[in-house]
């Protein structure tokens, strides 16, 4: 089985040389337990003509900024779009350039109705439960 053929090498495994090359490079402050910098992050994601390194993802610089930043100051970041918009690839980037490993990022799934997100999901189990309370 060890020669099971794989539809895609990991983002790690395929950029190897350029994680290196950035981690050589990177003279930015790295946040505790990073591989790398978040700049250096934002190139790798976004390429950076200067280190030889080819944009993965496209979108809006500022955008992938915020992810980053987010990350990087210990709040979550929340990918939202439409199915196919690359959101499951620029989460294994960032997670590579964050950990070096990117095999376990965090898949999500459809959300129809904005009250998925606040777990305001099931109200026949609130109702059920107010009515314990009272």
């Amino acid at each position: 089985m060890k020669d099971k053929a794989i539809q895609r090498p990991a983002a790690e495994d395929r950029f190897h040389d350029q994680l290196v090359m950035l981690q050589q490079e990177d003279h930015g402050p790295v946040p505790p337990g990073w591989l790398l910098s978040p700049t250096a992050i934002e190139h790798f994601v976004l390429g950076n003509e200067a280190l030889g390194i080819e944009r993965k993802f496209v979108a809006p610089r500022e955008m992938v900024s915020r992810v980053i930043v987010s990350l990087a100051t210990n709040r979550g970041a929340m990918l939202i779009g439409e199915p196919g918009t690359a959101k499951s690839w620029l989460s294994e980037l960032i997670a590579c350039g964050v950990s070096g490993q990117s095999r376990l990022t965090i898949q999500g799934g459809t959300i129809s109705h904005y009250r998925q997100l606040i777990y305001d999901w099931n109200t026949g189990f609130g109702e059920q439960r107010n009515r314990k309370c009272t």
